[in-house]
């Protein structure tokens, strides 16, 4: 387990300055550099490499880049309705992939939803 402020690759020039630029911008959380699939330098700011922080809608971003990935691929596309996929969820039939990817797809979690089943 790396500890708080311990580097993989000690001291370098670069990792310094990545270092200052963090602890000057208040960030509180991880960052870890990879290099040909290899860890080449860890730094955390606060707790250690192991502390799980609040990603608030950072999953949004990830969501929609895998979802344009199986759309090239012709795994579905932006028009199909949601029904094809959870035919439970409240109006399936008339919520695109595309509403759910722009956010107007009406659906409110503490709505319909709550006591629907997705399977």
């Amino acid at each position: 387990m790396i500890t708080p402020n311990q580097h993989l690759v000690l001291q370098s020039e670069k990792a310094q300055k990545y270092k200052k630029l963090l602890d000057n911008a208040g960030l509180k959380g991880n960052l870890t550099i990879y290099k040909n699939k290899q860890r080449r330098w860890q730094y955390t700011t606060a707790g250690d490499a192991n502390s799980s922080y609040l990603i608030n809608s950072v999953q949004k971003e990830l969501t929609a880049g895998l979802i344009m990935r199986a759309i090239s691929e012709n795994k579905f596309s932006l028009d199909d309705k949601v029904a094809k996929f959870y035919p439970n969820v409240p109006n399936a039939q008339n919520i695109s992939v595309l509403n759910l990817l722009e956010m107007t797809s009406g659906l409110d979690p503490t709505g319909p939803m709550r006591g629907c089943a997705i399977q």
